[in-house]
């Protein structure tokens, strides 16, 4: 497997995915803010965390959730089960040089269809080495009452495949915050 170490082609590759959210006009990208809200939850709190076949996802999924239960706390904003302000969803898009494959396993009944095909047609157009993945976490949050979309972010990353589980959730910890980043403003 190609391991890219340079920082330079790593942020080449991923500045090529983040093309595809940027360039695009139709997807909506709303950038509320924490204000007035005090309590969150999932969008889907009992889903599974993946198909038995992509433990990838299970553990990607698990990793994130965990990340957003802590950015939320660390920020003032309490996890709840029931009679939340926000509700929170996320999408896991992963990408090589030939497919494109997502998690919506926490995106609940949103479309998300339109950023899939967006990200599988920027990433197809670029010619990248047969081993490299990239990937992008979508984060929503949405108003509990309105079920109104008030924020919307994204986060890029290479591939987490063998890093030890220490160093992938450090790195999703970090792809949470950078996502969140704008709405604790």
């Amino acid at each position: 497997m190609l391991k890219i170490t340079s920082k330079t082609v790593r942020f080449t590759l991923l500045s090529l995915l983040a093309t595809c959210f940027v360039g695009c006009t139709s997807v909506p990208m709303p950038k509320g803010s924490s204000k007035g809200y005090s309590s969150v939850r999932y969008i889907a709190p009992n889903a599974p965390l993946g198909a038995d076949e992509l433990p990838s996802f299970v553990d990607g999924n698990r990793m994130i959730k965990s990340a957003v239960t802590d950015a939320m706390a660390k920020n003032g904003i309490k996890f709840v089960d029931k009679n939340s302000d926000l509700i929170v969803a996320h999408l896991i898009i992963l990408q090589d040089n030939t497919s494109t494959s997502y998690s919506n396993q926490y995106y609940g009944l949103q479309d998300f269809s339109e950023i899939v095909t967006m990200a599988h047609k920027e990433g197809m157009k670029k010619d990248f080495p047969e081993a490299v993945q990239k990937r992008a976490l979508v984060i929503d949050l949405i108003d509990a009452k309105t079920y109104k979309l008030v924020y919307r972010n994204y986060a890029l990353s290479g591939s987490l495949i063998n890093l030890p589980a220490e160093e992938q959730q450090a790195r999703i910890d970090s792809l949470v915050a950078d996502a969140l980043q704008q709405f604790f403003r």
